[in-house]
């Protein structure tokens, strides 16, 4: 009996834990967003006092903040590099994005911000090498571009990935309304508490992740418990 009760106790504390780290995640995400959307939106008039906080950020100030939040940081070795831009810079606002393509750089100017946090890289390899591309016209269009408007890049892909929880499986999580079946002990695995059928979760990731169609190999009418 007592170790049941230490037991049930141990477990209680887990729930607690793996909730006090989905809380700290969600209260830091809406914090840089908020960043975002503050310094980059001109009908946010109630928060002039946000805007000139975020106005005082140098790039390096915003990576700072970011990698406060991630286990272990700064990796002696990454691909989240400044790829564009200097580190010393005032931030006048904030654009993430998974790609950060022309048409993402065009509407950052156009939106007065000046700092692209991107997922995936900007120069179409891992590493980013750009000795190979110098003649390319797409990458000399691009650069001009970066260049003419002040805008830093910086790829944030090694570090989100290596948040606890995963940023981008709670990302998706969270668009999904799943968050709250996340297990930190298991964070790949997901198990709902009621069987769905492939149609249906096909149809929720059609509405809630807003893509127009999903490839998919299987029976639509077989019903799921665990999602990997």
């Amino acid at each position: 009996m007592r170790y049941l009760k230490q037991y049930g106790k141990s477990m209680k504390n887990k729930k607690r834990d793996i909730n006090y780290g989905r809380r700290r995640f969600l209260t830091s995400a809406a914090t840089l967003a908020g960043a975002s959307i503050v310094a980059t939106s001109p009908v946010a008039s109630f928060a002039s006092g946000l805007q000139q906080a975020v106005a005082s950020l140098t790039v390096k100030d915003v990576i700072d903040i970011i990698l406060k939040e991630v286990p272990g940081a700064p990796f002696p070795k990454t691909v989240d590099q400044l790829r564009s831009g200097i580190m010393e810079q005032q931030v006048t606002g904030i654009v993430t994005t998974m790609f950060p393509t022309i048409e993402v750089i065009e509407k950052t100017a156009k939106a007065g911000a000046n700092f692209i946090i991107a997922h995936e890289t900007p120069f179409y390899n891992n590493e980013d090498e750009t000795d190979w591309l110098q003649q390319d016209d797409a990458y000399r269009y691009k650069i001009e571009l970066l260049n003419k408007n002040k805008i830093a890049i910086w790829r944030f892909h090694d570090y989100w990935h290596s948040h606890k929880p995963d940023g981008i499986v709670m990302g998706n999580l969270i668009k999904l309304g799943w968050n709250k079946y996340y297990d930190a002990s298991s964070p790949r695995l997901l198990t709902l508490p009621q069987p769905m059928t492939l149609r249906t979760i096909v149809a929720l990731a059609k509405e809630r992740l807003g893509i127009p169609s999903v490839r998919l190999v299987g029976n639509l009418n077989e019903s799921c418990n665990n999602v990997f």
